[in-house]
């Protein structure tokens, strides 16, 4: 009886450690999402990309043009009340697309035919304004996933008018196609006439567990209660 008790302890063990395992390989897979690796190196205001004294784009990132940048808390030149970029709420740091068409984009790996969570936040500048009517419009941001490097077909997107009071929290699945590293892309997608400028911040992508990995954790769970039942 103590061998047997000896090994069923073992074996529980090592699946709760198993399914513990399983349960740390759901690591975000994007580096700098959000934007705080070097945003400390944006010195001149209000923070463009390339501009004289600022980085060429932010760290893991590319753009298409320099009508974005970064700002926030870690830069030389943030306020409190967020300008010029930010919802005067928010206090952390956060990348900017002014306008329309302004684009940053990162690539992450992936297993083709997994499917995986992007959560992000995202806001309109506080003071955007439609040249037409002259009042306060929401712009327009659009989040792509494309099947490999940037300009490959777009596997899903996602578009959002947030608000410009405060940030808000954006979250999509989607399939990865046939590609092992897939782009990620933001764009100022408001294409009325006049000053828009769009935020995002804190973009995290992650696999969704297959149906085998929520399994092993049920059992590995399993496993450490029964660990903890014998040894009471």
């Amino acid at each position: 009886m103590g061998i047997s008790l000896h090994w069923t302890r073992v074996v529980a063990a090592a699946l709760g450690v198993a399914a513990l395992a399983a349960a740390a390989s759901a690591t975000p897979i994007l580096a700098n999402g959000d934007f705080s690796g070097n945003a400390s190196s944006y010195t001149a205001s209000p923070g463009y990309d390339g501009a004289a004294g600022n980085p060429a784009v932010p760290l893991q990132w590319g753009y298409n043009n320099n009508a974005g940048g970064v700002n926030g808390t870690d830069t030389g030149f943030y306020s409190t009340s967020g300008a010029p970029f930010a919802p005067a709420s928010f206090t952390g740091d956060f990348a900017f697309l002014q306008n329309f068409g302004t684009a940053l984009y990162a690539y992450f790996n992936v297993t083709p035919g997994q499917t995986y969570t992007v959560t992000y936040e995202d806001a309109n500048r506080n003071g955007n304004v439609n040249n037409s009517s002259g009042g306060s419009v929401l712009g327009t941001l659009n989040a792509y996933v494309e099947d490999g490097p940037v300009g490959s077909p777009v596997l899903f997107t996602n578009t959002t008018n947030p608000g410009n009071t405060g940030f808000q929290s954006e979250s999509f699945t989607y399939t990865a196609g046939s590609s092992t590293q897939d782009a990620i892309v933001f764009q100022n997608a408001t294409t009325l006439s006049g000053d828009f400028t769009v935020d995002f911040t804190n973009v995290v992508v992650t696999a969704v567990p297959e149906p085998a990995t929520l399994g092993l954790l049920a059992v590995g769970g399993l496993g450490l209660l029964l660990v903890r039942r014998k040894t009471a």
